[in-house]
């Protein structure tokens, strides 16, 4: 039987649940508390596995020279989501990640390869005003993984001035893919916690999508701050790693170029040689085409049938013959199998620099976008202050422990099977027992 699950929505700082807010002004912060969220039930403990965030507007089309609006392009309605608490930090820091890279890639994958809710309808090119609600999948656990329930986040660490801020885009938005369309002043916006009540005391690392950028002008990338803990507070500068993508420049996502213009990747970190094959199967096509095999099974992205709507190609992209790197919305480096639940064992874990090199048929003249899903490990100190300031434990950290939530592991006098082992329960979701 799986744990129970409750709904609770956000309160805007001020009061209210559902802001009305005039995009064609200059406030388009939109700053959510977690006092509705309680830390227990009873003696059930609530962890927040994800935050349904739904977005109403309207969106006009002018008289005469529009376009129509793909589903694939209206998470552009939202500038950033960030993430704060005391106990915390800043782990979705501002700008981190926008309306796109949360609707195309993170809510998408992190949602367990499919589309949590229903897309909206494409926007018609003629004249007149849509009404269209714009959901997203804000993924607090990670549903591609093994047990995802239990990498929810214990909700007490969100009650000391936890925030989540939805940052509205400047009414303009459509008119990046509709000229002269914009989106009608008043928008609505809500966000619900959806979390399970749970009788187990339990601490996962926080895995988090996090943006990495790397300068402009550059053929040799060096991503630096992976599985640091940037902005994050009670970590260690070291983790594990899920995902790793380079984000294109399609659907608002901000990437610097299209994956068409990358002729070969090659990292030693990763273990990626020399993808450079031919015309057509270079740079990021060899990755794509896996990732796309393993994601067509699925309905995902709009579209009528899986020929049309092979994840991560656009709306009408087709997997037909060779793939569509040009529509696509980010290159894979790294990822969990779409087919089969991730083990946090069997994850890359991260100390240094993980460098990527491309060889371009034209250099960029923007930064590098890469998006991570990644972890950093819990410093003794933050268990320690968890334990005994938020669970108030009775006999403090003298009486209990923090262990890893494995059934058990062989027993081995071997010091480097002992280390391995070690490895491997670094990043696991930790249970409080007593000592």
């Amino acid at each position: 039987m799986g744990p129970i699950w409750k709904a609770f929505p956000l309160k805007l700082i001020g009061g209210g649940e559902e802001p009305s807010v005039d995009v064609t002004g200059s406030n388009l912060d939109n700053i959510f508390d977690f006092e509705n969220v309680p830390d227990r039930i009873d003696n059930l403990y609530v962890y927040v596995q994800h935050l349904e965030v739904i977005v109403e507007t309207q969106i006009d089309q002018p008289a005469s020279g529009g376009a129509a609006i793909d589903p694939d392009d209206l998470p552009r309605a939202v500038t950033s989501f960030d993430l704060s608490s005391e106990d915390l930090g800043t782990p979705y820091e501002p700008n981190d990640i926008n309306g796109p890279r949360l609707g195309l890639i993170a809510g998408i994958v992190g949602g367990g390869y499919k589309a949590s809710y229903p897309w909206p309808a494409q926007v018609a090119s003629t004249d007149g005003d849509t009404a269209v609600d714009i959901r997203y999948h804000f993924p607090v656990a990670q549903k591609f993984m093994k047990s995802a329930h239990q990498t929810g986040l214990w909700s007490g660490l969100l009650q000391v001035n936890g925030r989540f801020n939805v940052r509205l885009s400047p009414s303009t938005w459509p008119a990046a893919v509709s000229t002269g369309a914009a989106s009608e002043a008043t928008t609505n916006v809500r966000v619900i916690a959806h979390c399970t009540l749970e009788p187990e005391i339990r601490l996962a690392p926080l895995w988090r999508w996090k943006l990495h950028k790397t300068p402009a002008n550059q053929d040799k990338h060096a991503l630096a701050e992976i599985c640091k803990g940037k902005g994050m507070n009670g970590v260690v500068a070291a983790g594990k790693l899920a995902f790793l993508a380079y984000v294109a420049d399609v659907n608002g996502l901000g990437g610097a170029d299209g994956l068409d213009n990358i002729t070969r990747v090659y990292s030693r970190a990763l273990g990626i040689d020399n993808l450079r094959y031919s015309d057509t199967y270079d740079g990021y096509s060899v990755m794509l085409n896996e990732f796309v095999r393993g994601t067509m099974h699925r309905v995902i992205t709009p579209g009528d049938k899986q020929s049309d709507s092979a994840y991560p190609l656009p709306v009408g992209a087709t997997t037909d013959n060779s793939p569509n790197v040009a529509g696509a919305y980010f290159g894979p480096l790294e990822w969990p199998d779409p087919e089969m639940p991730a083990e946090v064992s069997k994850m890359r874990e991260v100390f240094g620099t993980i460098d990527v090199n491309h060889d371009y048929t034209s250099k960029p003249s923007s930064e590098g976008l890469w998006l991570s899903c990644e972890c950093s490990y819990w410093s003794d100190e933050f268990l320690k202050f968890v334990a005994e300031q938020r669970l108030k434990v009775p006999g403090g950290m003298g009486a209990w422990r923090w262990v890893p939530k494995v059934k058990g592991l062989r027993a081995t006098s071997n010091p480097g099977e002992a280390a391995q082992q070690l490895q491997k329960l670094r990043g696991m979701p930790l249970k409080l027992v007593r000592r």
